[in-house]
């Protein structure tokens, strides 16, 4: 499966999976589902309406442009995903892996009109087979590419454990034990920015004061991020524990798929 590699404002690499043809397919058809029914609806409900045309009208260009202006509308304000991505769990990113601007959704709203609608998707699957990242004419001009965002990666944050250790990471706790189960509703991402964090944070010759709070603060980012209350141990033996039971859990979830 192909793959894209960017790095964060932070300065850390995140792998994401891009996402296949047939799963950006499926997507497409849940959204085309979706419009083509508001539309139905909302001509049923147009004809069945005893209000003469002047009411009629606006309801039926309401319609027109709910279906002409929805992808636009749905990646500028869900972040990146209509409801059909959504359910295949896709993403439209900047590549440079920001959220791309509205400038960006605009381009590729626009190009729909070439890439699928004129050519009935031909022109949009060939550039896709075409282009390294995966992208139809709209993400070309527009600088964004479709991402898979289910929980399993190439590059797990277990991998990374077992390679050379610089010293400046936080180092999994020796406790074999799985302290915080709640760790498995963390993302790769997450714990790739926490590195990061904790790895300024030693390197930035702080005073031991600040860096105790940077670290307090990175712990209260993890409580939240995992649903659970302020829990009573040190903020930088929280974050080892967390983790490594982070790593624990994909070690275990990873030997499952294997035995299956």
């Amino acid at each position: 499966m192909r793959k894209i590699t960017v790095k964060t404002r932070q300065n850390v690499e995140i792998t994401y999976r891009l996402a296949s043809l047939g799963m950006r397919i499926a997507a497409f058809l849940i959204d085309a589902f979706i419009v083509y029914f508001s539309i139905f609806a909302i001509a049923v409900i147009a004809g069945a309406l005893d209000s003469g045309f002047a009411f009629r009208t606006p309801l039926i260009l309401g319609g027109l442009l709910l279906a002409g202006f929805y992808h636009l509308i749905m990646e500028v304000f869900n972040n990146g995903r209509s409801i059909g991505k959504a359910a295949m769990n896709l993403r439209v990113i900047g590549i440079d892996g920001e959220n791309p601007g509205v400038g960006s959704f605009l381009m590729r709203w626009m190009f729909r009109l070439v890439d699928i609608t004129l050519s009935s998707g031909g022109i949009a699957i060939l550039s896709f087979a075409l282009t390294e990242k995966r992208q139809r004419l709209g993400d070309l001009l527009g600088g964004t590419v479709v991402i898979d965002e289910h929980k399993k990666t190439t590059h797990s944050l277990a991998d990374i454990a077992e390679s050379k250790r610089t010293g400046d990471e936080p180092e999994p706790s020796d406790s074999k034990e799985i302290l915080y189960p709640e760790a498995a509703l963390l993302t790769e991402e997450d714990l790739r920015k926490i590195d990061a964090l904790y790895r300024k944070t030693r390197e930035s010759g702080y005073h031991s004061d600040l860096r105790r709070k940077m670290n307090e603060r990175m712990k209260a980012i993890l409580e939240k991020k995992m649903g659970i209350a302020s829990v009573d141990q040190p903020a930088t033996e929280f974050i080892k524990q967390v983790y490594s039971d982070f790593i624990t859990l994909q070690k275990q979830e990873q030997e499952n798929e294997d035995v299956f």
